[in-house]
């Protein structure tokens, strides 16, 4: 709104009004229609053909399909060489019924409109969406405790996180304000890529092994879903030097004391220690972090203490339940 800068010199109007007077003419033209075209964007027959070939694999594979494209019950009946031999057949193949079934594979692998194989797409859909369903599956118990952030790239960053506020301080009538500061202190964070990769081979599709979808490229997607707890649970148990050049877990007052330097088994006794310790932790300016305890984590050796501590309506501490106190780890 430049345009409105000599008027405010000129008439010598208060930044404040200026301040009012611009974010009105802002709001106006934000307010003004403004004329879109209305596109609508349909799927080919060639797009068609393929999300229900892919569909039909996949269900013909075993693999459950929410909402499968149209045609897709029709297209689970075919083999590998049969849906081979219908690609080439849509390209304009004619030969398709006279040729070998490892003529039909390899041909069809190879050709393709604009370039693009619908074999190759189609078996390529098939093995990304296994993998997801694989993914989705996996125990990713990460997801209960952590959060989930994103990077726009491959470089370092850093995620920043403030310090609590400072106390509030009394003040007498007349006295000064006294300023409070609110540190910051952050962790290097970077993305890294992890791959492998599997070859298809002519003597599996030419024996229609659909375990290759149900099984081999599930596996894959769940092992990849492992792999992310396996590295969030690994950031604990390394127990690495944080920014400040501090463990996470150490018994010092630097962290609070939330290192227990004797093992103990899960009981009302050890988990209570550690309550404790938590609500006790303070920030780098001594103020009294509050944190309240949410999660209880353990390994499978722990898995039945764990889960009759949370669940017991009585204390569990004693062989017997005869004491009679109430358990206060209990849901």
């Amino acid at each position: 709104v430049s345009e409105l800068a000599n008027k405010f010199i000129t008439e010598d109007v208060t930044l404040q009004r200026a301040q009012e007077v611009v974010l009105e003419k802002i709001a106006e033209r934000q307010a003004a229609p403004i004329a879109t075209a209305r596109i609508e964007m349909g799927a080919t027959d060639v797009e068609k053909f393929r999300a229900a070939a892919t569909d039909g694999l996949l269900m013909r594979s075993g693999i459950v399909v929410a909402t499968p494209a149209a045609g897709a019950e029709e297209m689970r009946k075919l083999t590998f060489k049969t849906l081979a031999r219908e690609c080439l057949r849509r390209q304009g193949r004619n030969d398709v019924y006279t040729m070998s079934d490892t003529e039909a594979l390899e041909l069809a692998m190879r050709s393709g409109m604009m370039g693009t194989s619908d074999f190759n797409y189609i078996l390529d859909q098939a093995g990304n969406k296994a993998i997801s369903k694989g993914f989705a599956q996996a125990q990713q118990s990460w997801r209960i405790w952590a959060t989930k952030g994103s990077l726009p790239n491959l470089e370092s960053a850093r995620r920043v996180n403030l310090d609590d506020a400072p106390e509030m301080l009394e003040v007498d009538e007349g006295e000064e304000i006294k300023h409070g500061t609110i540190g910051d202190k952050g962790e290097a964070i970077q993305l890294s890529t992890l791959a492998r990769k599997i070859r298809i081979t002519r003597r599996a599709l030419l024996a229609d092994d659909l375990n290759l979808f149900s099984r081999l490229f599930a596996k894959f997607g769940a092992r990849a879903g492992n792999l992310i707890d396996a590295v969030a649970y690994g950031v604990l148990t390394a127990n690495a030097n944080m920014a400040d050049g501090s463990a996470l877990f150490l018994d010092t007052a630097a962290r609070g004391n939330n290192l227990a330097t004797t093992n103990a088994v899960v009981s009302a006794t050890s988990v209570d220690i550690g309550y404790q310790r938590m609500m006790a932790q303070k920030g780098s300016n001594g103020t009294p972090l509050g944190i309240v305890p949410r999660y209880l984590l353990v390994g499978p050796k722990n898995r039945v203490n764990a889960h009759i501590l949370t669940t017991s309506m009585q204390d569990v501490t004693s062989n017997s339940n005869a004491n009679g106190n109430s358990n206060a780890f209990s849901d």
